[in-house]
């Protein structure tokens, strides 16, 4: 192209478009959730009205926002839908480099990468997820924890945390026991009390309650939606077990200052 009578070489449309696909192909973001978009997400409740709003004033404000996103409700409201939506905006946006993992299938893999014939090793997995600039984690507190696991998690947030890298977490369990409406563990509870503050000072929690639209099925009208919540009958919170009066609270271990330089690694095997 020509500009002010200089002749400039710029790149086509179409180089920019492949190369996002290739950022969408590389994020990780499951087959599932391909098709996800922030206007095809359904608000059936004032929360996630709240939560669509949030996700959307976080993605088209990337990267000049002070802090990520923590959704948090019971299953089928929509959480993966929603954060796997604000991950394919932000990289069709700004091309940001962004890293969508499951919770649970995360930390089976960094531990399969401890066994010297993994294709990666233990490294090669985690180094992309605290690099990443924007780090989508779905289901956390599904993990069974560990000694293991709560070093990898501890690592994660804190060298995110001080790094200032922003990061989208989404889980089913409330952060405290006030918040909870079933008999999930509270997020305290799986991932700890240090790991909980430093989430709390990287991430705004914004909460999501609905039916179960898993349950309702996928043709369910907004007025079906709307019926059950007004009734208080919602999937999701009935048929749930009692809560135990006490819950065995997950431990950290003391003395990890900089989890960058001491995380240990290589100890998946401990339970």
């Amino acid at each position: 192209m020509q500009a002010n009578g200089v002749e400039r070489v710029t790149r086509c449309d179409c180089w920019r478009d492949k190369n996002v696909e290739n950022m969408l192909r590389r994020s990780g973001i499951p087959e599932r959730y391909s098709k996800c978009e922030l206007e095809n997400f359904q608000t059936s409740s004032d929360t996630l009205v709240r939560a669509l709003s949030a996700g959307s004033h976080f993605a088209d404000n990337f990267p000049i926002v002070k802090k990520g996103l923590l959704f948090y409700g019971p299953p089928g409201v929509g959480k993966s839908h929603l954060v796997s939506a604000i991950l394919r905006r932000v990289i069709k946006r700004v091309g940001a480099t962004g890293l969508f993992w499951e919770s649970k299938e995360f930390f089976r893999t960094a531990r399969e990468g401890n066994n010297p014939h993994a294709d990666l090793s233990e490294n090669d997995i985690l180094q992309p997820v605290l690099n990443a600039e924007l780090l989508v984690f779905d289901d956390l507190g599904s993990e069974r924890m560990s000694e293991w696991v709560d070093e990898t998690l501890n690592l994660i947030v804190n060298v995110r945390y001080n790094h200032n890298r922003l990061s989208i977490f989404a889980t089913n369990h409330p952060p405290i026991e006030a918040d909870a409406k079933s008999a999930n563990q509270t997020l305290e509870e799986r991932v700890g009390a240090r790991v909980l503050s430093r989430l709390h000072e990287m991430c705004e929690f914004v909460p999501m309650r609905t039916v179960d639209y898993r349950k309702l099925g996928p043709d369910a009208s907004a007025e079906e939606f709307a019926r059950l919540d007004k009734k208080g009958r919602s999937p999701n919170e009935v048929g749930l077990p009692a809560r135990a009066k006490h819950q065995a609270r997950a431990q950290l271990r003391r003395g990890i200052a900089d989890a960058e330089l001491k995380w240990p690694g290589g100890r998946a095997g401990n339970k």
